[in-house]
C-alpha cells in the first residue's frame, strides 16, 4: 500500500512517516468539533424522553461508523497479502495493510482474518471523523473520509483543507482537496505517486457520487 502521501501547504513540510506510529493513539488536539446533540425534552409527550435523541437529532447526526461496503472499498485500495512483507517504509505488514505490532506473530493470514484486522485498524480513523467533522455525513461520505484518514493519519486529516472544506460545505472544492494528497517524498523530492493518485480519485468519487 502507499500510505505516505503529502498534502496541502498546511502540512507539506512534513512526511506521513512521522505519524504512522501514532495512528492508534489519541490525537494531540483536545478540542472537540463534533456535532452537539440537542437534549431537549418533548413537552407534548407524557413519557420522559430526556435521555433519548429526537428524530431530528438522529437525522442530523448521519453516519457515524464505517460500513461493510466501506471496509471492502478500503481493502480493495490497500491490496491483500497473505504473507508478511515490508511496506515502503520497511515496516512488516500483512493482510490489507496491517502494520504488525510488537508482540504480534504472523506467518500467513486469510482474507476473512485480514478484513477483521482492517476493521479494527480503521478504528482510529472513524474516531477522528466523529471528532473533527461538524456536519452530517451520509454513509458513502463517511466511508470515503475513513479511507482517507486511515491512509494519511489523524494528524494530517485534522489539519487538512479537505476537512475544512467538508465542514464549510464547499462541495466544489472537495475533489481538489482529495487530490492534493497524492504525493510521497522519494529521494528527498515530493513526487506524485500513481497509486495515491488513483486512491484519491476513488475516494473523491465515493464522497461526491457514492461510487463504491
Amino acid at each position: 500500500m502507499d500510505r505516505y502521501a503529502m498534502g496541502d501547504t498546511q502540512t507539506s513540510s512534513e512526511t506521513l512517516d512521522a505519524f504512522q506510529d501514532s495512528n492508534n493513539q489519541d490525537d494531540a488536539h483536545d478540542w472537540d468539533l463534533g456535532v452537539k446533540k440537542d437534549n431537549k425534552k418533548n413537552d407534548e409527550s407524557k413519557k420522559d424522553t430526556s435521555d433519548e435523541p429526537d428524530e431530528d437529532d438522529q437525522a442530523n447526526q448521519g453516519a457515524n461508523n464505517v460500513s461493510e461496503a466501506g471496509l471492502n472499498f478500503i481493502a480493495g485500495l490497500e491490496g491483500f497479502s497473505s504473507k508478511v512483507y515490508n511496506d515502503v517504509a520497511g515496516l512488516p505488514t500483512i493482510g490489507y495493510g496491517h502494520l504488525i505490532k510488537e508482540g504480534e506473530n504472523f506467518t500467513t493470514i486469510t482474507k476473512t482474518q485480514a478484513l477483521q484486522l482492517l476493521k479494527s485498524d480503521v478504528g482510529f480513523a472513524v474516531a477522528a471523523i466523529n471528532k473533527y467533522v461538524k456536519v452530517s455525513l451520509n454513509q458513502s461520505q463517511f466511508d470515503a473520509l475513513t479511507s482517507f484518514a486511515y491512509n494519511v493519519g489523524t494528524a494530517h486529516f485534522s489539519a487538512s483543507s479537505l476537512l475544512g472544506n467538508v465542514n464549510a460545505g464547499n462541495r466544489s472544492s472537495i475533489e481538489n482537496s482529495f487530490m492534493m494528497w497524492n504525493k510521497a517524498t522519494i529521494n528527498g523530492v515530493l513526487t506524485p505517486v500513481d497509486g495515491l493518485t488513483n486512491r484519491r480519485q476513488a475516494e473523491a468519487g465515493l464522497f461526491l457520487n457514492g461510487n463504491y
